[in-house]
């Protein structure tokens, strides 16, 4: 008798009868495990306020200029992936909710260098990898070491 396994946030992980395979469902609470985690894919051609559950990859591509990305705080979504990929000839800026603020702090963080903004390189297909440690989105790696980061 073939047996099918879910993995869900209502219930956890339920075998039922009569079924195959594997299913893993996907809410805002629940992402998956690795490796088969489940991240979004969103695209974004104008200025846009990320929320938490927008983790995973953002395609960002401006027709009419730079984008400007809104970043929830690190310390909403710790642990979460964000993956940004420039489809435009534009360089499009991540900031932190604080950005230009007097108590701003440094959101964005590459090992040497901290601060409340993060520009991506006017190259198409340049991509940026950051995961929120809770206090910093870290950068983890991209595709081009063009990346400057600014701000307090």
């Amino acid at each position: 008798m073939p047996i099918k396994t879910t993995v869900g946030a209502a219930q956890g992980v339920v075998e039922t009868n009569n079924g195959s395979g594997l299913q893993i469902e996907r809410d805002p609470g629940h992402k998956g495990f690795a490796p088969f985690q489940v991240y979004s894919i969103k695209t974004v051609t104008s200025q846009v306020s990320m929320s938490v559950d927008d983790a995973g990859v953002i395609i960002v591509s401006g027709s009419a200029g730079i984008v400007p990305v809104l970043m929830p705080s690190a310390s909403l979504c710790p642990g979460s992936m964000w993956t940004f990929i420039n489809k435009s000839l534009d360089s499009h800026y991540l900031s932190s909710s604080t950005y230009g603020s007097a108590n701003g702090s440094a959101t964005f963080n590459n090992g040497t260098t901290g601060g409340s903004r993060l520009q991506l390189a006017n190259v198409i297909n340049q991509s940026i990898t950051l995961l929120s440690d809770g206090v910093n989105f870290t950068v983890l790696g991209g595709t081009s070491s063009s990346i400057s980061i600014s701000g307090t």
